[in-house]
């Protein structure tokens, strides 16, 4: 089987990644038709031009995350079965979780627009969670969508041994947006700052912390902020941690991912500390993560109920792991959309 890999993506983003490397390893032979390089308008016009010089010599063709117009190309100039990665809405993602698009403007218009138009265009819809085909479904009835999770790449996050230390390490990383909930976080150190040996570690863009300066300022002894590291650092840092949280938004898009971070933690079979939401429900229990409601103090009381328990915390860590390796690893998903891809040809 041969697939066209199709858009203007990011190769080393790890949605894209995972699933690459998935197919792969199924024996797909993968055709990357990628603008990326290219800046401003000027990149559609090369993703035409190089879609067409593939003359339709591969079976379907995948519009990989982030979609934008890339469906509205492939539909006008390609003849093969159309698959596309929505992974996420992105009216939802801008205009509800982010807000960073006005509700009423032009943009949010055209985000609500692609929203639509692209599941009506498309063979099969992938997303990543089952609170994500309903939403999408609510968009378009007739969809046929399938789910597959975020998952991780064991290249990249694995276990591996590192020197124990006299700290109890909490590991945060992400970008700060708003369905992170980081806030929450730093209410959580802010109660546990008189644990001597409690040490919150946050890993994202610098510019970021200076939002939460006040925050920071008065949590410096039991708290460190690291700049975004290479993904072989941070796996090693993630290996040092003793737990790894989650997200822990309020917004609607919270409740319905679950994110790279989780799946990271997982990989590094460490125990996971995340919001309790409907998204996490479908793949894991309580019996595999510490899911929590989401306030300051639950964080707090499930990191010291860690602490206090770490043989048992740590019993769960390797459930979830054992699970993550039968289920949601590259090899896994990889043969699920190749099945998928089966069934379209």
């Amino acid at each position: 089987m041969k697939v066209c890999w199709f858009g203007i993506y990011e190769p080393e983003y790890s949605r894209n990644k995972v699933l690459l490397s998935g197919l792969r390893q199924a024996n797909v032979e993968i055709i990357e038709c990628n603008a990326i390089s290219q800046k401003g308008f000027k990149k559609y016009f090369y993703l035409v031009q190089k879609l067409r010089l593939l003359k339709n010599e591969y079976d379907v063709i995948f519009c990989a995350f982030p979609i934008n117009y890339n469906v509205i190309i492939a539909k006008l100039f390609q003849k093969k079965p159309i698959v596309i990665d929505a992974f996420f809405p992105l009216y939802d993602a801008y205009v509800h979780d982010r807000k960073s698009v006005q509700k009423w403007s032009l943009k949010a218009f055209i985000y609500y627009w692609l929203d639509r138009i692209n599941l009506y265009l498309v063979k099969l819809v992938i997303t990543d969670t089952s609170q994500h085909r309903s939403y999408f479904n609510s968009l378009y009835k007739k969809a046929q969508i399938a789910v597959i999770p975020v998952g991780a790449s064991t290249e990249e996050f694995y276990p591996i041994n590192t020197l124990p230390t006299k700290q109890f390490v909490v590991s945060f990383h992400g970008s700060y947006i708003p369905l992170q909930g980081v806030e929450k976080i730093f209410g959580a150190a802010q109660l546990l700052k008189n644990e001597p040996d409690i040490f919150f570690r946050f890993i994202g863009p610098q510019r970021m912390f200076d939002d939460f300066k006040k925050e920071i300022e008065g949590l410096k002894n039991n708290i460190e902020t690291i700049s975004w590291l290479s993904t072989d650092i941070l796996n090693k840092k993630l290996n040092e941690a003793d737990v790894v949280l989650g997200i822990f938004g309020d917004t609607d898009k919270a409740d319905r991912v679950v994110p790279n971070k989780v799946f990271q933690g997982i990989a590094v079979k460490k125990p996971v500390v995340t919001k309790d939401t409907p998204a996490i429900r479908e793949l894991f229990t309580d019996e595999e993560l510490f899911l929590v409601t989401n306030t300051p103090e639950a964080i707090a009381a499930s990191i010291l109920k860690i602490k206090e328990n770490h043989q048992s915390a740590n019993a769960m860590a390797v459930k979830a792991y054992e699970k993550f390796l039968n289920k949601f690893s590259e090899p896994v998903l990889g043969k699920f959309l190749e099945r998928l891809f089966k069934n379209l040809i």
